[in-house]
């Protein structure tokens, strides 16, 4: 009888424990028995496209040229903003470029400010200019674009853009990877590729006056050696002995951008300036030349702001 009993309690246990046999990894490793859904989720986050969320994207503008400010939405200054730096016929993928530069750096000046009081300004070497009017054309682009911004590590970029460079564009530091040096289109047929700008001795002079230079009489001696940036544009240049930066002496002459040589005449000095611009970022006319050969708005973001992703705006 207790064989009966034994044999009828080993059945029940079997029969109880038959139905697991199926969870148990027979090659011994545990975890390949658990079901996993981390696959299926890393796809999903691959293809998925990343987003930047910004409940208000209302600006505060300062218009330097009347010393004022004002509050504008920022597909409005978007669009203002395209029109002051982009001629309306330009090929439409360069204006998306650009207007997404502009949306970008707008919404990095927000969240990131350097201005106080402000969000944005119409200085050019520092943020976009401004048209006080604007059209369908340039309405349009803002609207089409209006859920497109660049990112770098989850945040809007620093998207500066100039008019036009000479061989690469210029790095502005480690902590902006994106703003290097890249090298541009040849830009030679543009107009604003290279200027002349003449000055006669006493006017060259004038023009340092507040930095409190010691002119000799031979004007000959009076530019020295010039030191470069990494961007093949003036950081620093002696003046009579004096050493400034190519910011200070461009900002004297009232020169558009820091790649420039200086050549005595017999009555003054020769300044040839070559491109147009703080040369950081994306490079218009090398937008232009991109777009105008089939190249599309991603591609010309992705050459002139490298590292950084193409993002949707959720407002």
């Amino acid at each position: 009888m207790k064989n009966y009993i034994v044999l009828f309690f080993v059945l029940a246990l079997w029969c109880a424990f038959l139905p697991c046999l199926r969870f148990i990894d027979l090659s011994g490793d545990v975890s390949a028995s658990v079901p996993s859904c981390s696959a299926e989720e890393s796809a999903e986050a691959e293809t998925a496209t990343p987003c930047f969320s910004a409940a208000d994207t209302r600006l505060v503008l300062y218009v330097k040229e009347t010393n004022t400010a004002k509050s504008v939405e920022l597909e409005e200054y978007v669009a203002c903003a395209l029109a002051a730096v982009m001629a309306e016929d330009s090929p439409v993928e360069a204006l998306k470029a650009q207007a997404i530069a502009i949306r970008s750096l707008a919404l990095n000046r927000k969240h990131s400010p350097v201005h106080h009081g402000f969000d944005m300004c119409t200085d050019p070497f520092c943020c976009y200019p401004v048209a006080e009017t604007t059209s369908a054309t340039y309405i349009n682009i803002a609207t089409e674009t209006d859920d497109v911004i660049l990112c770098y590590r989850g945040a809007p970029v620093m998207a500066l853009s100039h008019l036009s460079s000479c061989i690469s564009t210029e790095a502005y530091g480690e902590e902006y990877p994106y703003l290097s040096c890249v090298r541009v289109e040849d830009e030679k047929g543009f107009a604003c590729y290279k200027t002349l700008y003449s000055y006669t001795k006493g006017d060259f002079k004038r023009r340092f006056e507040k930095n409190n230079i010691a002119f000799t009489e031979d004007h000959n001696t009076w530019v020295g050696e010039s030191l470069f940036t990494d961007g093949n544009r003036v950081r620093k240049i002696t003046l009579c002995g004096t050493e400034l930066t190519g910011d200070r002496f461009a900002a004297a002459l009232g020169l558009d951008s820091l790649c420039f040589s200086v050549t005595p005449t017999e009555h003054g000095f020769d300044v040839v300036c070559y491109g147009s611009g703080n040369g950081y970022g994306m490079s218009r006319c090398s937008a232009l030349i991109m777009a105008a050969h089939g190249a599309d708005y991603a591609k010309i973001l992705q050459r002139f702001y490298p590292n950084t992703v193409i993002t949707k705006l959720i407002k």
